[in-house]
């Protein structure tokens, strides 16, 4: 898979991720629900934010927090 299209791929998966966190909040009766919701939320953010660091060729590493 090329860059564009990894991008591509990571922003389709957040936005999946979004879209599910906002479809299992609205169900009244789903047990867990807020903390199925955060999670999901907390993922679609990660996802996003990859996909920005995929598209600017931007790499976080270990050594950046020494």
């Amino acid at each position: 898979m090329n860059l564009r299209g990894s991008y591509r791929a990571l922003r389709d998966n957040s936005k999946s991720a979004m879209l599910a966190c906002i479809e299992i909040y609205n169900k009244p009766s789903f047990q867990y629900r807020n903390e199925t919701f955060i999670i999901l939320l907390l993922n679609s953010w990660e996802l996003l934010f990859k996909a920005i660091l995929r598209l600017s060729e931007k790499y976080i590493t270990f050594t950046h927090f020494i």
